[in-house]
């Protein structure tokens, strides 16, 4: 394999053999019947022993990880021996039930984490850049596909794309307008065709101002894919570049990604990371997006480069560029599931051809801003990766290779997460009030057996995931979620070929403060899970016998109403109000003032499309809110930059002696525009500095304190806009006018 490639050598592949025959060996050990002292040692020791071998400095080590994996798919397996052969009691049917599911609820589990330690067992890391070609670059086609989003969101990444450093008569834009298409121009509904006449209109003048291609077609059919695939035929390049309307592309991007296809003739897909320089909104409302790691992180910054080992690296839809012909020969954009990306990457897989993960960001994007539109995006992912599971069935697929049927099987599966939450959080509840048995184990078998295993995968998680996925924070994601996608998730068992597109609302502004309405059933589940406290209290008091049970359950209520909690914050919808995202950045700038000769030196702080703030130790009389400057200054790649600004505001920080300076751009004309965009989405080696500076490990202890402090202080916002909605709906209902009868 080439060693330029990845970092895979003979000692890695020496290290995997010897894991397989340790598995087989764990296997063998994983039936043996220990008594329960026996067992809580054995447990005890190995949960101890992953804690070592995770804090060496050698734990990046292949054979030392493989050990790791193995040691905690031990315990894994172990207490799944256990469950499955001494805490499955038939009492009656109304135990039985709960009792199944929860046991198959903890055995996904288990699965899915002893096939995740089997995806990421090899992140591979990819160069920088691919050598190029210069004599032969191959065309490039770069389709951007829209829908209803606005022109606003659609120009950013179109200039982009227009501005990429590659010859110009080696790339044609084409933007894919589904919004306007023939269907709707010639709408009965008047409201619809005007709507898409005057969207028509704008689009094309638009096109036509900056050489661009427009294109629609004559309806939605297939929505995404039925997009891409109406523009295939008028794509003259070997290569496409697919990129959503809010995905602006670096100068960079195709000078880095082309050469991989130049390299490798079976090469089908590079796949690069969907980086986003906005706060989704759990992390928005929670406070957390300035300080920890994006919640995609977990999976662009390691579980892709994962799958990329195993030649299992998908096509995200977005921030990609594919080789046409191969395309073509399974019929273009596949439609069938409403996860058109995952849908074409498995049957290209399944042909023997290869992608690739190139893990550097160079497209930025937008997160949805509302906790609703954030709902919306995931149960369109879980419902098109459960159409995959069901319809396609990875591991039934023909000429895939067991390795990617195992990694693609685990992809799709992962979205039952939210019925195995649900479980999760409803089982304790059921015994707590209605004393149904489904958990057949005392506090000391719990643990000797699940304890460990507990433990072993949690710190086993952030030692693999640490720099991507802080301590508890997917637990917060998933319960956040998990309820709203069950009813998703069961329309496609329902119905695995119902479901249908829906767009994604992008660039959105939230203009106040307000609770969400879908947090109205956190706030139930909390209710539910204090009262199941004075349950358990109850059963203590009146079922000392049962005492055991009690102490398990109400363990798991607490937690799920820590949960519970920081969910409640996170669905309290703070305002945002900025036209565009304001992100981190670095760079000297150089300030001179129209009439005078006078400049200052400063540092930036932050960057937009609309301005940037920087830090200046001294100022004049001259600077002072109102006044226009001229800002130049290069980008990491030491091109220069020169802006017209207007300041905006000016703060001084006393206790770092300097002045904070706040800019807002002035844009007087289309290459104004250019230039601001050039600089603020075009250098890929700021995005890569952004990225490196929020990918920090967090301890455990401290990544905990820090997760229920955002969350408490969060929640209590939500908590007050509740009680302030109770209070006037019963005022509401108190002087509520009797009505009068005649």
């Amino acid at each position: 394999m080439n060693k330029k490639i990845c970092s895979v050598n003979l000692k890695d592949i020496s290290g995997l053999f010897l894991a397989f025959l340790s598995f087989l060996f764990f296997l063998y050990l994983v039936r043996l019947n220990l008594s329960l002292s026996d067992q809580f040692k054995l447990g005890f020791l190995i949960t101890v022993l992953v804690l070592l071998l995770i804090r060496l400095p050698v734990s990046s080590n292949t054979f030392v990880r493989v050990v790791i994996f193995l040691l905690g798919g031990f315990l894994a397996i172990r207490y799944l021996y256990w469950r499955s052969t001494t805490t499955l009691v038939f009492t009656n049917i109304f135990d039985f039930i709960p009792m199944i599911l929860l046991y198959l609820a903890e055995f996904y589990s288990i699965t899915a984490f002893i096939t995740g330690l089997f995806v990421n067992v090899m992140p591979l890391s990819r160069e920088r850049a691919a050598k190029l070609n210069t004599s032969e670059l191959p065309f490039v086609d770069i389709l951007i596909p829209t829908y209803n989003e606005a022109l606003n969101v659609v120009r950013i990444t179109s200039i982009g794309a227009s501005l990429i450093d590659y010859p110009k008569n080696k790339f044609a834009i084409h933007i894919l307008d589904d919004g306007s298409t023939d269907e709707k121009i010639n709408s009965l509904n008047p409201q619809v065709r005007n709507n898409a006449r005057i969207r028509r209109k704008i689009f094309k003048n638009f096109c036509d101002e900056y050489g661009l291609f427009y294109r629609t077609r004559k309806d939605n059919s297939h929505a995404k894919a039925g997009n891409l695939n109406a523009a295939l035929p008028h794509c003259k390049g070997d290569l496409l570049l697919v990129l959503d309307c809010d995905h602006v592309p670096t100068r960079d991007i195709l000078k880095r990604l082309v050469g991989f296809f130049q390299r490798d003739p079976k090469l089908f897909l590079v796949q690069t990371p969907h980086f986003m320089i906005n706060a989704n909104p759990v992390e928005k409302n929670l406070g957390l997006f300035a300080d920890a790691p994006s919640e995609n992180e977990m999976f662009y910054g390691y579980i892709q480069k994962g799958l990329d080992f195993w030649n299992s690296s998908f096509f995200c839809g977005s921030a990609a560029l594919l080789r046409k012909k191969f395309l073509l020969k399974v019929g273009g954009f596949l439609g069938e599931t409403i996860t058109e990306d995952a849908e074409t990457s498995l049957a290209l897989h399944s042909k023997g051809l290869k992608s690739l993960y190139f893990e550097y960001p160079v497209t930025s994007g937008l997160s949805p801003e509302s906790f609703i539109d954030f709902i919306t995006q995931r149960s369109r992912w879980a419902q098109g990766m459960m159409q995959i599971l069901l319809l396609k069935n990875p591991l039934f697929k023909k000429g895939l290779k067991l390795y990617q049927k195992i990694s693609y099987t685990n992809l799709s599966a992962f979205w039952l997460f939210g019925l195995v939450r649900t479980v999760f959080l409803i089982a304790p509840l059921l015994y707590l009030f209605f004393g149904l048995r489904i958990y057949m184990a005392s506090v000391p078998d719990v643990i000797a057996y699940a304890f460990p295993f507990l433990i072993s995968s949690f710190f086993i998680s952030n030692f693999l995931f640490g720099r991507f996925r802080w301590p508890l924070f997917s637990e917060l994601y998933e319960t956040a979620l998990s309820l709203f996608l069950v009813p998703a998730i069961i329309q496609v068992f329902l119905n695995p070929k119902r479901p249908h597109f829906k767009v994604t609302p992008k660039g959105q502004s939230l203009v106040k403060d307000f609770f969400s309405p879908m947090g109205w059933l956190f706030v139930g589940l909390l209710i539910i899970c204090l009262l199941a406290l004075f349950f358990a209290y109850y059963r203590w008091i009146t079922f000392p016998l049962d005492r055991d049970v009690v102490i398990i359950c109400t363990s798991f209520v607490i937690f799920h109403l820590i949960l519970l909690t920081m969910c409640l914050g996170s669905v309290y919808e703070r305002h945002q109000l900025r036209k565009y995202p304001r992100t981190w950045a670095t760079g000297k700038i150089n300030l001179s003032f129209e009439g005078t000769e006078g400049k200052l030196v400063g540092d930036i702080t932050d960057l937009s499309l609309g301005g940037m703030a920087a830090q200046i130790k001294t100022i004049n009389n001259y600077l002072r809110p109102g006044k226009e400057v001229v800002i130049k200054t290069k980008d990491s790649y030491g091109n220069n930059f020169s802006f017209k600004a207007k300041i905006i505001r000016i703060t001084k920080n006393k206790s770092l002696n300097h002045f904070k300076v706040a800019f807002q751009f002035k844009i007087k004309n289309p290459k104004d525009i250019e230039n601001i965009i050039a600089y603020v989405y075009g250098d890929s080696k700021r995005w890569e500095l952004y990225q490196a500076r929020k990918r920090k490990s967090m301890p455990v202890l401290r990544g905990v304190i820090y997760l229920i402090r955002q969350g408490l202080s969060a929640s209590k916002l939500a908590m007050r806009e509740i009680t302030s909605i109770a209070k006037e709906k019963v005022v509401q209902v108190i002087v509520k006018p009797k009505s009068i009868v005649v």
